[in-house]
């Protein structure tokens, strides 16, 4: 379980470098031309964009997980994990970069949603934790 566990860090290790990486330079080349203070009317909409991004992956996070069913092995309930964390963090990862190229006066909310990301890093807690909260 323990290289299990290790392969699904290092592709959330991978997913946050890449997305912190990209922030910063793509960022970097932004901040000089943007007015973060002074956001547009029509940009106001699009702050649900994260909002929504961080309720959606959690819900498809869970309804994947619920697929786990108690006869299972534990290989079969990990490999549910496993795809259900890539697919909320492929989520998260896509609206922090929709919102870093079409929106960049918002990039704060891409920020935050990288912080979450970097919250969202798995271990053998988390995993028994969610093997346990659908039995």
């Amino acid at each position: 379980m323990s290289e299990k566990i290790k392969a699904l860090k290092i592709i959330h290790l991978g997913i946050c470098c890449a997305s912190i990486i990209t922030y910063c330079v793509i960022g970097y080349l932004y901040i000089g031309r943007l007015n973060i203070t002074n956001i547009p009317a029509d940009s106001l909409i699009y702050i649900a964009l994260p909002v929504l991004a961080l309720i959606i992956s959690n819900v498809i996070f869970n309804i994947i997980n619920r697929n786990a069913k108690a006869g299972m092995t534990i290989d079969e309930s990990f490999a549910i994990y496993q795809s259900a964390s890539i697919t909320r963090w492929a989520i998260l990862e896509g609206t922090a970069f929709l919102i870093l190229f079409l929106i960049p006066e918002i990039v704060l909310f891409g920020i935050i949603i990288i912080c979450y990301l970097v919250f969202l890093r798995p271990g053998e807690d988390n995993f028994q934790k969610e093997l346990q909260r659908f039995d």
